[in-house]
């Protein structure tokens, strides 16, 4: 062995490791980043013409000079993976050439052959794992912003069919609460809790049949708690109809469980929640139970459809010539939301 094809033999046995803490530090960021459910949401391909039937991962970024640990690629590769199949938009095909690299060691220079070094090996390469298309992957960090850029390229052609960048910055202290994703949610909706004025002497009943409500709620996901999340909100509700009579105002305090059943079942794309909370209105204090299923309709935006329970209460309302003051207010009824994430 020559002097040149030794010293190049000890560099590259020293390029792709960091440390220890440095390796867990970009295992924690990428796991932070890829497991935002913004990035590959089930969104994300429409308008796309001339859908891949089946990609293969493929990694694009320089592997003589890695900028993440190789071990780090490796959990980065399988997070796509996981993601593109739970979306069951496209197969996956397992391409163990695609993660292959050979190094020569020239007289005076060091050359890395990908699988796919020409055009001609990238389609044949298509024809062996039975790919209509690559995702094309690179990974990097700077100064703590984790960067993640997609490519899906044709495989016959080498046209590109659709391209997407991601990124997030990820602190020390995200990573020690251990939340992939904490979001802020604002919605307006609608509980169908009401309540009914009795008529003195005989005259017609007023009845409130509904109340509006505004919510800001703070959404956390844990990083390795796969389709389990949780959140914390402040309500405010108020009647819109019928004020001449019923003067209804409130607030809660509530918190509730998500369960992603899209983790579970392919093509299943809502979630189960859960929730519990106290609240407050007019001169009555109460506990209150919600559950139902939330639908996402956009990488922002959802609904969400169930129930709310509010143990009943006296409510003494206004004096109002033919009515009763006091009526209780109560009970179960529907709860639909409509809101944004940010």
């Amino acid at each position: 062995m020559n002097v040149v094809s030794l010293v190049a033999v000890i560099f590259i046995a020293a390029l792709p490791f960091n440390s220890n803490a440095d390796s867990a530090n970009y295992k924690d960021g990428f796991t932070h980043l890829v497991k935002d459910p913004k990035v590959l949401s089930s969104d994300e391909f429409n308008g796309v013409e001339d859908m891949p039937g089946t990609v293969a991962l493929y990694f694009d970024g320089d592997r003589l000079h890695r900028k993440v640990p190789k071990a780090v690629s490796g959990l980065v590769e399988d997070l796509l993976t996981m993601k593109l199949v739970s979306a069951g938009q496209m197969k996956v095909a397992e391409c163990a050439d695609c993660r292959k690299t050979k190094v020569l060691v020239l007289r005076d220079a060091i050359r890395v052959e990908t699988p796919a070094s020409s055009r001609e090996q990238f389609t044949e390469l298509g024809k062996t794992v039975g790919a209509d298309a690559f995702m094309m992957w690179e990974a990097k960090e700077t100064d703590g912003e984790f960067n993640l850029a997609l490519r899906m390229v044709d495989a016959e052609h080498g046209s590109i069919i659709w391209a997407k960048e991601y990124s997030k910055e990820i602190s020390q202290n995200d990573v020690d609460l251990g939340y992939s994703q904490i979001e802020w949610r604002l919605s307006v909706g609608t509980w169908g809790l009401g309540a009914v004025r009795t008529a003195t002497e005989g005259g017609s009943d007023a009845t409130l049949s509904g109340v509006t409500l505004i919510s800001l709620e703070r959404k956390m996901m844990p990083w390795d708690n796969d389709g389990i999340s949780y959140s914390f909100g402040y309500k405010f509700f108020k009647n819109t109809s019928g004020a001449e009579l019923f003067d209804l105002t409130g607030h809660s305090l509530n918190a509730r469980v998500y369960l992603d059943m899209g983790r579970f079942f392919e093509r299943v794309p809502y979630s189960l929640y859960f929730g519990v909370g106290n609240l407050q209105y007019n001169d009555s204090r109460g506990f209150l139970l919600d559950f139902g299923v939330e639908i996402p309709f956009s990488s922002h935006g959802y609904m969400s459809i169930g129930a709310v329970q509010v143990a009943g209460d006296q409510i003494t309302w206004e004096a109002e010539p033919g009515f009763y003051d006091a009526s209780e207010f109560g009970g179960i009824a529907y709860d639909f939301t409509i809101g944004i994430n940010f």
